[in-house]
């Protein structure tokens, strides 16, 4: 029907048959909704859309609706001709859903197939869960990628976050996922509720794989630091550390965890917590690494004690780190420029 769409897309300059510049028609009407409504046909003389399956089936005779809402649909995409371009994606959508459309598509799949309508439907719906499952894939992926690079997921709205553009970057190569990113808010699978119960259990399969490593290095170092976040909520860092059998040291982040005390019993829990959880005992343990504070290095009643009582072998050794920054603070008070500066 009309000119056909390569000859519209090679040049700005092609005539119809009454000879009119179709610069026009190339403005008005975007070759890029065809991606997402394979349907449309879009006749460049007229000036018009028609919906294909349903002049098929209209020229074919099959039985359709006859209700009077439609014929209105009908006399749109079929007859007359749809032109409305500034409601055009509305008008395609609903055009899409509509029982005239739906059984045109149904009636053509039963007068060309010697299959049934059910079967067809039946392989639709297949085709439409690989295509949620690609789809899902490329989400996964995006999550994962900002997380490996460091780099915020959220924004301060749901269109300008990291997650959101990327998403919509990668679509435009992603048919797929430019379907789904389409859908409805809440069946995106991308709110913030999703996107922090995804991004958790990512951090559960990194720390298995973490423990089994450890595991098959048999011996590890205990390393615990204390700190408030942004919010004044105590927490606490755990980190391992690790020889490998070509003899290079790995230091491997397990998490932050929160915690009400900092008092050593309860950080002592929380070490026996992390290492239950890891899947690791603590007669493998071999060094644990802290600061200076009581509650850590304390002889008496310090974590370093109590881990002590239960594994004679892991040595307390103060945070190498922690000391070279002890000892700038205290440099840097007896030179008052560079005091003032910090």
């Amino acid at each position: 029907m009309g000119i056909p769409y390569s000859s519209l897309s090679k040049s700005n300059s092609t005539q119809g048959a009454n000879g009119k510049r179709l610069e026009k028609n190339i403005r008005r009407y975007l070759f890029s909704w065809e991606d997402e409504f394979k349907w449309i046909n879009y006749d460049a003389v007229k000036e018009k859309a028609f919906c294909s399956s349903c002049v098929k089936a209209t020229n074919m005779k099959l039985p359709l609706p006859t209700e009077s809402s439609e014929k209105k649909s009908a006399l749109g995409f079929v007859i007359n001709g749809f032109n409305n371009w500034k409601k055009a994606h509305e008008k395609f959508r609903r055009h899409e859903a509509s029982h005239f459309h739906r059984a045109a598509n149904e009636m053509i799949l039963t007068s060309t197939s010697d299959s049934t309508v059910s079967s067809k439907l039946s392989t639709q719906h297949l085709q439409d869960m690989k295509d949620a499952r690609k789809a899902l894939d490329h989400i996964f992926s995006s999550w994962i990628f900002l997380g490996c690079q460091g780099l915020a997921i959220r924004g301060k709205t749901k269109e300008s976050s990291n997650l959101f553009q990327l998403l919509e970057l990668r679509s435009m190569d992603v048919p797929v996922l430019k379907k789904w990113m389409n859908r409805p808010e809440k069946y995106k699978w991308i709110s913030p509720d999703v996107t922090n119960e995804i991004v958790l259990d990512i951090s559960l399969v990194i720390q298995r794989e973490l423990s089994n490593t450890i595991k098959k290095r048999d011996f590890f170092g205990f390393m615990m630091d204390n700190s408030s976040d942004i919010t004044g909520k105590e927490q606490v860092s755990i980190s391992f550390r690790t020889v490998d059998d070509e003899f290079q040291i790995n230091e491997d982040f397990c998490g932050f965890y929160e915690t009400a005390t900092t008092k050593s019993k309860d950080l002592f829990l929380i070490k026996k917590d992390v290492l239950l959880r890891s899947n690791l005992r603590l007669e493998n343990c071999r060094g644990q690494c802290y600061d200076g504070a009581a509650a850590m290095s304390s002889e008496i009643a310090g974590l370093q004690k109590l881990v002590l009582q239960q594994e004679s072998r892991a040595l307390y050794v103060h945070c190498r780190a922690h000391n070279l920054n002890l000892v700038i603070q205290d440099e840097i008070k007896n030179i008052p420029d560079i005091e003032n500066i910090m």
